[in-house]
């Protein structure tokens, strides 16, 4: 079976987590399947990062992206039109080409399947509202060409059905899970020393949806509530993006701009390294399918204080703290309550180890995707 797999989109955020999860555990063991793979520039960076050796298998770079340049989406119709696979993955979609062979297409896109009324709102203006609607509109066209589809939850799959008319048993779940470089790493943070400062992560792409400027209004709330206490909340956003801008200009106008530290963003082979530098993970998105933050923070053994919505209840269960996203202050309690009950801070690191031991293994997974694409070509 010969299989072309189009990463030709990826480029940061949770889908790059993935994707070089998935083609890690593909170039370790291609199970009798001749592989060829079309990836962006910065997924193949990742790969080198990992020390993984694409030289064996058939490989394409794409320097910019087949989302918006006709010359990539060309050049990968052509790709597969040279090499005749017997199906084309795409693991992330949309893909944004017309594929002439069995096409399965993963969707972890939450603005597609399941966003409401309430998450458009925090783009404010009516006119940026529009642009995300037609933007979603756009993808659920894209989203539509393809043969079988894969989602990482119940929900996501339901909401592609009914949203966008694709029938429900052409749609399979395979959860989502943390790379397999995490698994070998794996650890149970010490409730830290009370005269230590409490470093907190987040870390994230700069999305809109991840609410990255509520995290001044949590600062402010965690001086007020940990007073005397040194903290910080170090994210890993670009040091040119919108969001970096906005939060540190928010952080400023509450007088919490010493806290706040960024690193960039972070290789994927280096999670680990950075969940090992920090204490507790803080989730304050108002919008995921499912989070590989979850899985990895739960890996490592390190608390997670996380917005109240499902797609966060549904991975972690009783293993996180979580807050109203509209009360800033029941977030900064939920970090005092941790940092001041080592009972309670074992108890969430405990069962974030068992809630992480239900999900699939990288390799488990891997598996999962051959075997729909097994079905497909039989």
């Amino acid at each position: 079976m010969r299989i072309l797999l189009n990463a030709s989109t990826i480029q940061k955020g949770g889908a790059l987590q993935t994707s070089a999860a998935l083609m890690g555990e593909i170039l370790r063991d291609a199970r009798g399947i001749e592989w060829h793979f079309a990836v962006s520039r910065v997924l193949f960076e990742e790969l080198r990062a990992f020390g993984l050796d694409v030289g064996n298998f058939g490989l394409q770079i794409f320097e910019q992206s087949p989302t918006r340049d006709r010359e990539a989406a060309r050049a990968l119709s052509q790709m597969e039109k040279e090499m005749r696979p017997d199906a084309v993955f795409t693991p992330s979609g949309p893909a944004y080409v017309k594929f002439s062979t069995p096409h399965l297409l993963g969707c972890s896109e939450a603005w597609v399947t399941h966003a409401g009324a309430s998450t458009l709102r925090t783009y404010g203006s009516l006119v940026r509202m529009a642009e995300l609607l037609l933007l979603v509109a756009y993808k659920g066209h894209w989203f539509r060409h393809a043969d079988r589809w894969v989602t990482q939850t119940a929900d996501s799959r339901l909401g592609l059905s009914r949203r966008w008319d694709i029938p429900l048993n052409a749609i399979t779940v395979v959860p989502n899970t943390c790379g397999a470089h995490y698994l070998l790493a794996q650890e149970a943070k010490p409730f830290p020393d009370p005269q230590r400062q409490i470093n907190l992560l987040c870390f994230s792409a700069d999305y809109r949806h991840k609410n990255l400027p509520s995290l001044a209004d949590i600062a402010s709330e965690l001086r007020q509530v940990l007073p005397g206490r040194s903290f910080s909340i170090v994210t890993t956003l670009p040091a040119n993006s919108e969001g970096l801008r906005i939060l540190l200009q928010r952080a400023q106008n509450l007088g919490v701009g010493d806290i706040f530290v960024n690193i960039g963003p972070q290789p994927v082979a280096k999670g680990p390294d950075i969940y090992k530098r920090h204490d507790i993970l803080l989730m304050p998105s108002l919008l995921e399918t499912f989070s590989a933050n979850l899985p990895e923070a739960m890996a490592m053994g390190m608390p997670i204080v996380a917005t109240d919505f499902g797609f966060n209840r549904n991975v972690c269960h009783d293993a996180a703290m979580y807050y109203n996203p509209q009360v800033p202050r029941k977030a900064a309690e939920a970090v005092a309550q941790l940092v001041a009950n080592p009972t309670l801070w074992t108890e969430k690191i405990t069962r974030g180890k068992v809630e992480f031991s239900k999900l699939p293994t990288p390799t488990q997974r891997y598996h999962a995707y051959t075997a729909i694409l097994r079905s497909m070509v039989a």
